[in-house]
């Protein structure tokens, strides 16, 4: 193998391993819409807080008892309570709507939730739908029964993961939804994240076509430079 065909060879690696950890930005991301809320009791009257953006956003009150977080990450959505009381929550959702590159999408979440008490309250939720037919290609609500039943040994604490595939339309628009509730019962913690990306394939291809692009219009570049030159002469 000559060093033109290694060079090759470890940079297509690269990639398909990089391809692994890759997320929406390797879709065509049209848009997208996070949101926070949250709510503490405060005895003759309440904390609230309110925050939509189209980036990551986090947001948190609280009061003399305990008090609310939440916040969004690319991909991920995250929330925390410290409290006695059942009025003591914050949530976090986002909302992400795209174009798929390839015809197959592989996808894959993971979730996890910490508690003092209990988890009694708290739940998440996540969907894939196709919008231009309505069609969910993945829907899942998990509540506070199925966060105690997946703890992990005797702690108190839960992680699930689920990984998914899919055969989407490149010209179809689809929606990412991630959502979480964290309630207080003492402290809670409620995390949910994605991942999303296409088949390794189309992003090779894609990339192989940008190479041959740009080193077309290199040549295409040169040539004319030398035929500039011979008229001058």
């Amino acid at each position: 193998m000559n060093s033109r065909l290694l060079k090759t060879a470890i940079v297509i690696s690269f990639i398909v391993s990089s391809i692994a950890f890759a997320t929406l930005s390797q879709v065509n991301l049209i848009s997208q819409n996070h949101i926070v809320q949250g709510y503490v009791d405060d005895p003759p009257g309440s904390q609230t807080y309110y925050l939509t953006g189209t980036q990551p956003i986090s947001g948190s009150c609280s009061s003399s008892f305990g008090g609310a977080q939440s916040w969004t990450e690319d991909l991920g959505v995250h929330g925390t309570t410290a409290g006695g009381s059942w009025s003591y929550w914050g949530e976090a959702s986002v909302a992400y709507i795209f174009y798929p590159l390839g015809n197959i999408l592989d996808f894959s979440f993971t979730q996890s939730c910490g508690w003092s008490a209990s988890p009694a309250g708290s739940w998440f939720s996540f969907y894939i739908k196709d919008l231009e037919t309505n069609e969910s290609l993945i829907s899942f609500t998990g509540d506070d029964d199925f966060i105690w039943a997946n703890r992990i040994d005797d702690t108190n604490g839960e992680i699930y993961e689920g990984q998914s595939q899919f055969s989407v339309f490149t010209d179809h628009r689809y929606e990412l939804y991630l959502f979480i509730h964290a309630d207080a019962m003492d402290g809670t913690g409620v995390s949910l994240t994605a991942n999303i990306v296409p088949e390794p394939t189309t992003i090779l291809l894609l990339i192989i076509g940008t190479g041959l692009i740009r080193k077309t219009r290199k040549t295409s570049s040169r040539n004319s430079v030398h035929i500039k030159v011979n008229v001058e002469k």
